[in-house]
């Protein structure tokens, strides 16, 4: 290394060093806006406040007065002291590292014990969605499907005629209560309407019957009326005949 060399830096050597310096720079950038979270740990917080102090003020303005150095090459510290002061402030940076990945193993199971919570909570309230739809499908069922297929299955066997069928759901409030009732007025019109039917039948068979008789009474009048017209004309006929014979007879004494 120059130190040890006593040499001058070369620019390779600068360019090293640089690129070494962007990416510590460039990693401190993004690990030291972890101090600003509300959650972060304390041991955290040290330890960055240590690095900072450490590596980037004490080691930096050693490493600011190494690289000054380096154009007479007459470095303020030797080879030994460098990697001594170098390893201290390296250290540092080990230290934080193991306090961030304590840090993120912490937030990791906090994150999966808040995960597990709420992935329970959200099983729980499945469980208790699904009882409700459940029982919200019994009830539907029980209130509204079954009486409705019931109603159905009483107009089905009203319009095929059957008007004994009872009708369910009378006493009920709500809108399968008034598709009862209505369905009660139809089985009630269709009975009415029968009766009618029923009714009409029977005053249209006495018409007929009283037709018929007043026929059968007019046909006995007519027929007596012509027996008693034959009985006059065959009276007059034999009354004309013995006449006729009379005047025969009369004719032929006179001859």
């Amino acid at each position: 290394m120059p130190i040890a060399a006593q040499r001058f830096m070369t620019p390779d050597d600068l360019r090293a060093t640089a690129g070494f310096r962007g990416q510590v720079e460039l990693a401190w950038g993004i690990v030291s806006a972890i101090r600003a979270r509300p959650d972060a740990l304390a041991g955290i917080a040290a330890a960055l406040d240590t690095v900072d102090n450490v590596y980037f003020r004490t080691f930096g303005e050693l490493r600011k007065a190494v690289y000054a150095a380096s154009e007479n090459a007459t470095y303020p510290v030797t080879a030994a002291e460098w990697v001594d002061r170098a390893t201290v402030a390296i250290d540092t940076i080990l230290k934080l590292k193991d306090e961030v990945s304590t840090f993120a193993r912490t937030s990791a199971e906090s994150v999966a014990a808040r995960t597990a919570a709420q992935l329970w909570l959200a099983l729980a309230l499945l469980a208790v969605g699904l009882a409700m739809a459940g029982c919200s499908l019994w009830i539907v069922g029980r209130r509204v499907v079954t009486p409705i297929t019931a109603m159905t299955a009483a107009m089905m066997r009203l319009a095929g005629g059957d008007k004994t069928v009872a009708i369910t759901g009378l006493d009920r409030t709500d809108e399968v209560g008034a598709m009862a009732k209505a369905i009660q007025v139809f089985k009630d019109n269709a009975i009415e309407m029968e009766r009618l039917e029923a009714e009409q039948a029977e005053t249209k068979r006495r018409a007929e019957a009283e037709h018929r008789e007043a026929l059968n009474r007019l046909a006995d009048a007519f027929e007596a009326d012509i027996s008693a017209v034959v009985q006059g004309v065959s009276s007059g006929s034999a009354q004309v005949e013995a006449a006729a014979q009379t005047v025969a007879s009369s004719v032929e004494q006179t001859s």
